[in-house]
């Protein structure tokens, strides 16, 4: 049996970069700042967790959350490595993903509860969805827009300190 491919054409040009952001495929500072700015719920949350008056470990920590690349077990296990995983950071043995160890776990779980009531916002669903109620709260240069966007950011620093400490560290003193 032959395969015929005589429908495809060889093309010989050279290759180019296409930016998919424009009509024409090329890329403008105008076709980025117009991407830059779009009203999109992504890319607003972006925008905040990279202010400058945030820690650049908590910008970075939160965009690979927002990609869902923290090597948490659940991505290691999805890059086809065995693992047997079990969450430090509970009481209970539940395997452990990125939702689960920076919300719904025990250890996240009850930090977000208190200061979701201390702010009153309510509990999101996920990760992104619990940013946006964060992110929501204050005008641009009061406190509580600077409060609103370091407190989110802070509790997910910290539960992922606290899953490093309990995971890799020798001496750590379980409390």
């Amino acid at each position: 049996m032959k395969l015929q491919y005589s429908h495809l054409k060889q093309n010989l040009d050279r290759d180019k970069r296409i930016w998919p952001h424009s009509p024409d495929g090329s890329f403008t500072i105008k076709s980025y700042l117009r991407l830059a700015h779009a009203p999109n719920t992504s890319s607003s949350i972006l925008k905040r967790i990279w202010s400058s008056f945030v820690p650049s470990k908590f910008s970075f920590l939160c965009w690979r959350l927002f990609y869902d690349i923290v090597p948490v077990d659940s991505v290691i296990a999805s890059c086809q490595i065995p693992i047997v995983s079990k969450c430090l950071c509970c009481q209970n043995a539940c395997q452990e993903s990125s939702l689960h160890l920076f919300l719904k776990g025990n250890l996240a779980n009850s930090i977000w509860t208190h200061f979701n009531n201390l702010f009153e916002i309510d509990t999101g669903v996920n990760i992104k969805h619990t940013l946006m109620l964060w992110f929501k709260r204050g005008k641009k240069g009061s406190m509580e827009y600077l409060c609103c966007t370091i407190t989110p950011l802070l509790i997910l620093w910290e539960v992922w300190k606290e899953r490093c400490a309990r995971k890799y560290e020798e001496n750590y003193q379980w409390q």
